[in-house]
């Protein structure tokens, strides 16, 4: 345990008790469960509220029509299924695959004026789960836990990261006896116990992003912090931080690479490197003029592949750099400049990169083909592609994910 850490943990076993759902969007039905029993470690942390909201979702076609349940159909490249999300004002932000036929999505609820929550899409069923995430309580103040980054762990739960503000539940604020405080937490695939560890954001800063590392143990970014503009963490799944190591650059997305490596974006057109151990490298060559921060990064098994936008030319850019950290290529791709990141995957022969509308780009050549999404100018957030059922992307404008084919 790192003397830099506030090792909090929050063992939350949920309580179902029923209630209705209305109307949101699409047509809802199900229930809330509420209340949760909890024990805490140390330190703050003294109290905890959370449940889950499970609904089925009559998802919404582009072409505005409903789909009734069923299996998956054989459907045309370029059609979005939208899944309304049933908290209003969810603010989903990062996405993950799950286990089966699932993706998580992290809910910034009311930007952390109202419990934060984690949700989940099961495709088999078509429907949206909630799961509220406790609240943590600071001395006099229980103030609420705002996810952003999500994504599957090596112990098989869904992690992600978040800041709690100086505000509480009763939207006054005690500057003296409430402070930000990261948060590194997770959540079991049934949705039953959340786990919440709290670290020093003099140390910290924000958190920005997580991937987990091929040596089973988690890997996230920061900004900010002891070290000024950020750096690498890794921490184990019991919440320990066992290393930290300081950036040149301010960090942003992460992944992990094809070469067991960790790799994130960094402002100051460069990409990232380091290694399980610890050792950090940093790549500018044949990048200078671009802009990365906004950007986002993948890989095709092979290559680290990520977006980049100069704002001298006014485009965007699909880059490809290998695991020696040589540049390969920029392509341009379509950039309307409205949008806060450019998020790419990349699939056995297309990558995907998400603007005002979806490109697709060809591993082995040929023309790009951008599709019309629902609507263009909405703001966009986390993407991730799924082994068995398209793209998915979360929709903060319209409160909901989308399914891309």
């Amino acid at each position: 345990m790192t003397p830099d850490s506030w090792p909090c943990l929050v063992a939350a076993a949920i309580i179902h008790s029923p209630d209705s759902l209305g109307e949101r969007g699409v047509r809802v039905f199900g229930k809330i469960v509420t209340g949760c029993a909890f024990a805490c470690a140390t330190l703050m942390l003294a109290a905890c509220s959370g449940g889950h909201r499970d609904s089925s979702v009559l998802p919404v076609q582009s072409g505005g029509a409903q789909q009734s349940g069923g299996g998956r159909q054989i459907r045309d490249f370029g059609e979005t299924i939208v899944y309304t999300i049933p908290t209003a004002n969810a603010n989903p932000g990062g996405v993950t695959n799950g286990p089966g036929n699932t993706v998580w999505f992290a809910e910034d609820v009311a930007q952390g004026s109202a419990p934060g929550r984690i949700g989940k899409v099961d495709m088999s069923a078509q429907s949206v789960t909630e799961y509220q995430i406790p609240d943590p309580t600071f001395g006099c103040c229980i103030s609420h836990v705002s996810p952003g980054a999500v994504t599957l762990g090596p112990d098989g739960k869904i992690w992600f990261n978040s800041i709690v503000g100086s505000r509480s539940i009763s939207g006054r604020k005690h500057p003296d006896t409430v402070a930000l405080t990261n948060y590194f937490g997770s959540v079991t695939t049934d949705g039953q116990t959340f786990s919440l560890y709290g670290y020093n954001p003099s140390v910290f800063g924000a958190f920005v992003s997580v991937a987990a590392g091929s040596d089973g143990n988690l890997w996230f970014t920061y900004q900010g912090g002891a070290g000024g503009v950020g750096g690498v963490a890794k921490v184990t799944t019991i919440g320990t931080i066992v290393q930290n190591i300081a950036a040149n650059y301010v960090p942003g997305s992460i992944i992990a690479g094809p070469d067991n490596n960790l790799w994130f974006t960094e402002d100051g057109a460069r990409i990232g490197r380091v290694t399980t151990s610890g050792a950090l490298s940093e790549f500018s060559t044949g990048l200078s003029g671009y802009s990365i921060s906004n950007g986002n990064i993948t890989t095709d098994g092979t290559h680290i592949i990520f977006t980049a936008t100069n704002q001298n030319t006014l485009r965007a850019y699909l880059g490809t750099m290998t695991t020696t950290g040589s540049l390969m290529a920029l392509q341009t791709v379509p950039y309307s400049g409205r949008q806060a990141s450019m998020p790419v995957v990349a699939d056995l022969h297309n990558y995907h990169v998400l603007d005002t509308g979806m490109t697709q780009v060809p591993i082995y050549g040929g023309g790009q083909t951008t599709f019309t999404l629902p609507d263009p100018n909405s703001q966009r957030s986390g993407m991730v592609e799924s082994p068995c059922c398209g793209i998915w992307y979360t929709d903060k404008s319209t409160n909901s994910i989308v399914q891309f084919y």
